[in-house]
């Protein structure tokens, strides 16, 4: 009733359903309906992502299977609108639901499980060989009804280290030697700085921490126990208290209005993304000493055009101003930091390198377009210049540079002006 079949292929959920007229039952029936239909389409895609794979491969014979399942990841996370990371995660996905993981294919196509789950599934078992992952499948067939994610992980991981102890201890073995730290911007100028460590590591230093801040509690320290923490886990790495700690170099894309004049226009910072006026104007009066560095905007199309650097010592200033620029991949869809910075258009055609016909991109999609059948131009529209990516099958998909703060603001106040000069000739 809610879904109708446009093709053989594809389902369309019906977005024009009349919710407000429908009886709490109704409402029910109508979430479960699409929920199924989401699993039932995942399952399609997972199908046509094989099939392109299977094409791609059949087109270019002579190609290492790594680099067409590079191109084909980021198609499908182009057409998907998601990044070339989860692009990849789709594909293989996809590989093991129609080779290895019949049951919990299935089960996707009956909506009996959602695609999140069923990526559980083919995660703690990618280590095993296709006999055991199929075993392992058949063993969780109609074994997951009620199990939330966690669940799924676990039921799939304990019965993946049945089928195989050794290659289970050998993925752990793996795990430890690929031990990170990472850190992710968040809400409110916060940053989250992660670490994955080997489990009897983690609860250490938790446990640590936790110790520390329940001691202080007990002394009279009056901050929530989460903020001691927080804040020793800081002076024990960097050996400072958090309160003398500012002793930075401040990239700091800011207009004018918002440095000098109290305005409340947003500051943006490379490396974590947009910061509240007052935290920037705040940073800058309480650091102990702090570099500047001035970035220019081109009003008309908010574009950044120009750098300048206040250090004495400071090297490759065009590199930095695309950086700053772009601020991450310029793939579509893709966050990833920028690891490398080329000519958008292939060097070659204009033997230029200006900041203009520069791009940042992360390594994967930077290697992703040398691929066959990919092309990468500048095109304009009005004042505005995008990055054109071309894939394989013709389709185009555009990336234009993140706006400015303030760029908007200073196109009004040009037009202002304009007005005005109009009215008075």
């Amino acid at each position: 009733m809610y879904v109708r079949v446009v093709s053989s292929l594809t389902l369309l959920i019906r977005p024009d359903v009349d919710v407000s007229s429908m009886s709490k039952g109704e409402l029910v029936d109508l979430i479960t309906a699409h929920e199924t239909a989401k699993s039932a389409a995942a399952a399609v895609q997972a199908r046509a992502a094989v099939e392109l794979l299977r094409l791609e491969t059949a087109e270019y014979p002579g190609r290492a299977s790594a680099l067409v399942q590079r191109s084909v990841g980021t198609q499908i996370a182009l057409a998907r609108k998601d990044s070339p990371l989860r692009g990849r995660r789709h594909l293989s996905l996809a590989k093991a639901l129609c080779t290895d993981l019949p049951h919990t294919m299935g089960a996707l196509e009956r909506g009996e499980l959602s695609e999140f789950r069923a990526h559980l599934i083919a995660r703690e078992t990618n280590h095993l060989t296709s006999d055991d992952r199929r075993t392992v499948d058949h063993e969780l067939a109609g074994g997951l009804m009620g199990a939330g994610d966690s669940k799924v992980a676990d039921l799939a991981r304990a019965a993946a280290q049945r089928a195989d102890s050794a290659a289970a201890e050998r993925r752990a073995q793996k795990a430890r030697n690929n031990r990170w730290v990472g850190a992710w911007a968040k809400p409110d100028a916060m940053m989250m700085v992660k670490a994955l460590l080997p489990f009897e590591h983690g609860l250490a230093v938790h446990r640590a921490l936790r110790a520390h801040a329940e001691q202080a509690r007990r002394d009279g320290d009056k901050r929530p126990i989460g903020q001691v923490m927080a804040d020793e886990f800081v002076q024990r790495l960097l050996g400072k208290s958090v309160d003398h700690l500012i002793n930075i170099e401040i990239g700091l894309v800011m207009n004018e209005r918002t440095l000098l004049r109290n305005d409340n226009e947003a500051a943006y910072v490379p490396g974590f993304g947009h910061i509240p006026a007052g935290i920037a104007r705040k940073l800058l009066a309480d650091a102990d000493k702090a570099w500047i560095r001035r970035l220019f905007v081109e009003p008309t199309s908010g574009e950044l055009v120009n750098i300048e650097s206040k250090r004495r010592l400071f090297s490759g200033k065009l590199r930095q101003l695309v950086l700053t620029r772009d601020r991450t991949c310029r793939t579509p869809y893709c966050n990833n930091q920028i690891r490398h910075i080329d000519h958008t258009t292939s060097w070659s055609k204009h033997r230029e390198t200006q900041a203009s016909g520069g791009q940042g991109l992360c390594e994967y999609g930077n290697y992703v377009k040398e691929n066959p059948g990919w092309s990468c131009d500048v095109i304009h529209i009005g004042v505005a210049r995008r990055t054109r990516f071309t894939t394989p099958t013709g389709h185009h998909y555009d990336s234009p540079p993140p706006a400015q703060p303030g760029s908007g603001r200073a196109t009004i106040e040009i037009e202002l002006k304009r007005g005005l000069r109009d009215r008075r000739a």
